[in-house]
């Protein structure tokens, strides 16, 4: 497994352009979107950091949500 991080932020980067040809100097190039969809999904299937999945969310604190440490008055005697 790699790091794909480069190449995933390239390809989500052309899709957010959603231009599908380009010309410079008179070369002309076409850009299936679909193709890069289905690219961009195979490389984050198999993107990998140092062996283990990148987490979507490492770590939420919630405490001091709910206006304090006392638990019990909002879910009874815990």
């Amino acid at each position: 497994m790699a790091d794909n991080t480069a190449e995933i932020e390239r390809l989500r980067a052309i899709l957010r352009e959603g231009v599908t040809t380009v010309s410079v100097g008179g070369t002309t190039t076409t850009v299936d979107l679909n193709v890069i969809r289905q690219q961009l999904r195979d490389l984050e299937r198999t993107d990998d950091i140092e062996g283990s999945r990148k987490p979507r969310i490492s770590s939420i604190d919630v405490g001091g949500l709910m206006g304090g440490s006392n638990r019990s008055s909002y879910y009874g005697d815990c």
